[in-house]
């Protein structure tokens, strides 16, 4: 029989933390219906789908389209920009 349920560990990380309960501290676990991706994950935290993030899970970089399984570490975070100005060279140099 398989479980109609599952249940996550949602991070959430720069201005995302306000969509966390008050006092959460961005962490906050989450139960879900078994099958649940990331976009409706997005949608239990209210998180728009106007908002451009990157996620993680697990440690992997993934897209909102990926499922989810029960006892998923997931990362949001604030989508990232940037890189090499011009030419393809670097701005800076890490030594």
């Amino acid at each position: 029989m398989a479980a109609d349920a599952i249940n996550v560990r949602v991070t959430l990380f720069g201005t995302l933390r306000g969509f966390a309960p008050d006092g959460a501290g961005g962490a906050m676990d989450l139960r879900l219906p078994a099958g649940a991706t990331i976009a409706q994950l997005r949608e239990a935290i209210g998180l728009p789908a106007t908002t451009e993030i990157t996620v993680g899970v697990n440690g992997a970089q993934t897209d909102e389209t990926a499922s989810l399984r029960d006892g998923d570490q997931v990362m949001l975070f604030n989508a990232l920009s940037g890189g090499a100005v011009g030419r393809g060279k670097p701005r800076c140099r890490v030594r």
